[in-house]
């Protein structure tokens, strides 16, 4: 009766050491990103139906299967080219707020990564998150033709 099963194990040493979500994300400055990338790139949904210039190329005057020839000789991921037309099935304007969608998520990433260096920390950490989620490094983003290196 006094011989503990190998089963039981006792809640304190059971503790997981592994990184979970909610520890990573911890001190995320979750409403000063929103409203700052929203300031910053919200602008991209407020056009909604609109193709860019090399957008017109791709998608008028071709059939689907030259986008795909296309995307097998140019060396892309094979999942570009399904999105993209899956995308296109449901409207245009899915292509902006996939991208709004997963370059905000890049900064989730992003500050994940920078949190687990142990020399920046606190403010410095939240600086470096601002600038990376509204820095205008690539206006281009929001144009289909753009959209394999956004889901890169």
């Amino acid at each position: 009766m006094s011989n503990i099963q190998s089963s039981e194990v006792s809640p304190d040493i059971a503790v997981s050491s592994a990184a979970k979500p909610e520890r990573m994300l911890d001190g995320f400055p979750w409403v000063s990103a929103i409203v700052l990338y929203t300031l910053s790139w919200g602008w991209s949904l407020l056009r909604p139906n609109t193709l860019y210039w090399d957008d017109w190329s791709e998608i008028f005057n071709h059939k689907s299967s030259y986008t795909y020839s296309v995307a097998k000789t140019q060396g892309l991921p094979p999942w570009s080219k399904t999105l993209d037309w899956f995308f296109l099935a449901v409207g245009n304007w899915t292509i902006p707020i996939a991208t709004f969608v997963a370059f905000f998520v890049a900064g989730l990433w992003c500050f994940g990564i920078l949190k687990s260096m142990t020399f920046i920390r606190g403010n410095q950490l939240n600086m470096i998150l601002l600038i990376y989620l509204v820095a205008p490094v690539n206006h281009a983003r929001i144009s289909r033709i753009c959209f394999d290196y956004t889901s890169s």
